[in-house]
């Protein structure tokens, strides 16, 4: 199985790290990072991050949030992962901070073919230790890419030989 995140994560769309100190302000600039890649214009996009974050908090756990919106099909799939400096007040009901930001702009049928691997991508986000690595070398961005990008192939090949391993054992 390929890793979903090589897929869409390219080096020059990890952002770390970023000095910024509100919400919206750290989504204008997701925004315009995200739009060279899509070809929708960052004002469009910032509206569909907007539109799916009123739906309901994207916060997952330990500073760690997980925006998404789903594009029209003509354009462009990609992801963006920002690493802020400081962490910044993101949900005032849950007094939740965020400092990293792991942001897809999917199709929707994308969006649903790869549901489990984006639940796996969230879950291994939302651990503590694996945050605390982030945080660590934030400061160097393709460092920062490279142990996403290896953490997730070992993930997803992990799951690739599971799944192998199931199906050969139903079939004897």
């Amino acid at each position: 199985m390929p890793n979903f995140l090589t897929e869409l994560l390219e080096k020059d769309s990890v952002l770390s790290p970023v000095l910024c100190y509100s919400k919206k302000k750290t989504f204008e600039i997701i925004a315009m990072a995200a739009s060279k890649k899509v070809g929708l214009d960052a004002v469009h996009l910032l509206k569909l991050l907007n539109e799916r974050e009123s739906l309901g908090s994207t916060y997952i756990a330990n500073g760690f949030v997980f925006p998404h919106a789903v594009i029209p099909d003509e354009y462009t799939e990609t992801a963006v992962l920002l690493l802020l400096d400081h962490p910044i007040s993101y949900n005032d009901v849950e007094n939740a901070y965020a400092d990293i930001f792991l942001v897809f702009f999917l199709h929707m049928d994308t969006a649903i073919s790869r549901s489990k691997e984006l639940k796996i991508i969230c879950k291994d986000f939302s651990d503590s230790i694996k945050i605390k690595q982030l945080r660590f070398i934030k400061n160097i961005s393709t460092q920062v890419y490279n142990s996403v990008i290896r953490h997730f192939d070992a993930v997803f090949d992990e799951l690739e030989k599971e799944e192998k391993e199931q199906s050969e054992n139903a079939l004897e």
